[in-house]
């Protein structure tokens, strides 16, 4: 559930609804009654008409009642209730901009990041905009009542300030938003490359010899083959050292490294002649 910053939770409502319908719209209503906000968020949890709100708010107070991708009961019409998110204010039609206008101070915070959540932008329709089911913004009861019928509220009354609503959530979105600069990365110092100082010569006897001895395999001949058989016999082989590389010595070697856990192969090479030597 989201909640956000600036007003406390009390709820849910008794009545609502789950349409999982995209929220378009904030609805602004009066509550008719100079009751706490607190006192209202608790009267919905009970109210046996089922109408409830997302929020409550009075120049002091702002309560939240039920989570914004929900759908409070409030408007009258399908439309309202499954696309706007409903804010209840504490007063009547007649009450006065300038009491109206401590009330906006203190939503202003908490309507911005509404607005931000569900991408609402700040600015008060006009009737074909809210039928056109296409432009997203702020409607009073009244409004709805005027584009999607089923009420005759004209809530939140003629002395509702519209635009120092519009002005102050556009503020509060600025201010909750401010634009992050990041100043520009240095880019890392390049090291100076240390030069790598070569190898030392080395002095293992067997490490010369395998580098220098040639990669036998089926077919060869020589001197070098017999030193290979007899290495293999020396491993529990029964090689005839004749000096032929054929497939007898070809099966021996495949069976050592296969032992050694090389590459079976049968090619004579580095790795065949260390593990010959060494090992």
């Amino acid at each position: 559930m989201a909640r956000f910053s600036g007003a406390i939770y009390l709820g849910p409502p008794r009545g609502y609804g789950k349409s999982g319908a995209t929220k378009m719209y904030v609805a602004i209503h009066n509550t008719a009654n100079d009751a706490t906000p607190k006192a209202e968020a608790n009267y919905a949890m009970n109210r046996t008409d089922s109408v409830s709100s997302h929020f409550y708010a009075d120049p002091v107070t702002v309560v939240q009642s039920l989570d914004t991708s929900l759908d409070a009961w409030h408007a009258g019409s399908r439309t309202g209730n499954s696309r706007a998110i409903a804010w209840e204010l504490v007063g009547g039609n007649a009450w006065t901009e300038a009491y109206w206008r401590k009330v906006i101070d203190r939503i202003a915070p908490v309507l911005a990041q509404v607005c931000k959540v569900h991408g609402i932008t700040p600015q008060f329709l006009t009737t074909a905009q809210a039928r056109d089911g296409k432009t997203t913004g702020f409607v009073t009861h009244n409004d709805m009542r005027i584009a999607w019928g089923g009420t005759t509220h004209t809530d939140p009354g003629p002395n509702f300030p519209k635009a120092y609503l519009v002005e102050a959530v556009k503020r509060a979105m600025a201010v909750d938003a401010p634009t992050e600069v990041i100043p520009p990365v240095k880019p890392a110092p390049v090291p100076t490359p240390v030069p790598k100082p070569a190898p030392a010569p080395s002095t293992d006897w067997t490490v010369k010899l395998i580098m220098s001895l040639p990669t036998l395999r089926v077919g060869a001949k020589g001197q070098v083959v017999k030193n290979v058989q007899g290495l293999l016999n020396a491993h529990g082989y029964r090689l005839t050292v004749d000096g032929d590389f054929g497939p007898a010595t070809d099966k021996a070697v495949e069976a050592f490294q296969r032992a050694r856990r090389l590459t079976p192969d049968g090619v004579v090479g580095p790795a065949t002649y260390t593990a010959l030597i060494v090992r």
